[in-house]
This record gives C-alpha cells, sequence and structure tokens, in this order.
C-alpha cells in the first residue's frame, strides 16, 4: 500500500479534498478561551477535574497552590475578560436612495459582535462589502434618529444609544454619493 497513490497523494480519498500539510501536528493548536469557556459550561466536570489534576500537580512537587509568582498564575486569572471588550450589534435596514431602485437588499444576517474599539467606518466598511456596493454609493449608520459620525468608536455609540435586550440596534440606509439622499423617507 506504500507505493499506492493513496499513501503518497497530499487529497483525502473519501472527498478528494486538499489534506492539510502540516509538519508538526502541533503547529495549529493554540489556546482557546472561548472554547475552553464553552466546555466549561457544558461540562463543569470537567474544569473540577483539571483543578484537581493542577493542585495534585503542585503538592507532589512541594509548591504551593495557588502559585505565589503572578507569573505562573493560572491564564483564567490574568487574562481580561474579553467580553468586557466586546460590543453585539443588530444592524437594521431602513431602505435605499431611489436612484438604486431597490437593488440593496439587507444582510442576511444582521447580528455581529465587534471590539468596542471599532469605529462607525468600520462599520461602514463591513456593509459595503457585504451587501456588494460599488464606489458610489454610500451608507448611513443611524441611531437615535441622528447620523453617527464615521469616526465615533462602537464603545461611544453603545454608551449613548438605545439598547434591546444587551444588543446595541444600528440602522443603516444606502445612497448614492453626493446625491443628499441616502434613505426612503
Amino acid at each position: 500500500m506504500l507505493g499506492t497513490p493513496m499513501a503518497t497523494s497530499k487529497y483525502t480519498g473519501l472527498h478528494n479534498m486538499l489534506s492539510a500539510e502540516k509538519e508538526n501536528f502541533t503547529q495549529g493548536r493554540r489556546f482557546d478561551r472561548t472554547m475552553q469557556d464553552i466546555v466549561h459550561k457544558l461540562l463543569p466536570q470537567v474544569e473540577k477535574e483539571e483543578r484537581r489534576r493542577e493542585e495534585e500537580f503542585y503538592r507532589a512537587r512541594g509548591m504551593s497552590w495557588p502559585p505565589s509568582d503572578p507569573t505562573n498564575q493560572p491564564l483564567q486569572q490574568t487574562m481580561p475578560n474579553i467580553e468586557d471588550s466586546l460590543v453585539s450589534l443588530v444592524l437594521e435596514y431602513i431602505g435605499s436612495s431611489s436612484e438604486l431602485n431597490d437593488t440593496v437588499k439587507p444582510l442576511a444576517k444582521k447580528f455581529v459582535r465587534v471590539t468596542k474599539k471599532a469605529t462607525v467606518r468600520h462599520v461602514q466598511t463591513f456593509l459595503t462589502r457585504k451587501l456588494s456596493l460599488t464606489d458610489k454609493c454610500e451608507i448611513d449608520v443611524i441611531s437615535n434618529d441622528e447620523i453617527i459620525e464615521p469616526e465615533v468608536t462602537l464603545e461611544t455609540v453603545e454608551r449613548q444609544c438605545r439598547k434591546e435586550d444587551g444588543l446595541v440596534v444600528l440602522y443603516y440606509g444606502v445612497g448614492v454619493r453626493g446625491s443628499g439622499e441616502t434613505r426612503n423617507g
């Protein structure tokens, strides 16, 4: 079997797909805080077992638990909570200018989670790409019945906007650059 094409091919036999080429299988492995949080929520016994084994490890070596050296503290205590740096958005389509003849369709998935450091311009760029708009189109992002300036961060928007179930609702309209008309009134 060693000399057969299957043994030397880069493609998997089942679906004729290119297999991942890695010299070292650990190359693609990395710590994933979100995945670990999900596993711990679904399987609390796993977290308890990990803690028990860690305590046992330290006791067997005559070390104190928890480690007193801040560089040896468990990752859970040293890493900031990523949830605090994200904002959940709902992007609601409110229409397009008459010049676009309703060729713009709303997003298929209107829920987005993004860092609070992102700006409204990032949201506009995201919408431009997702909606496959041309350079002649412009997007206005609206909240509290006011157009939000592109330089404003989403952290600022989150503080100033109404929230529904913890989600920041932003409305967007599409218009033609320079026409002055962005959304259907």
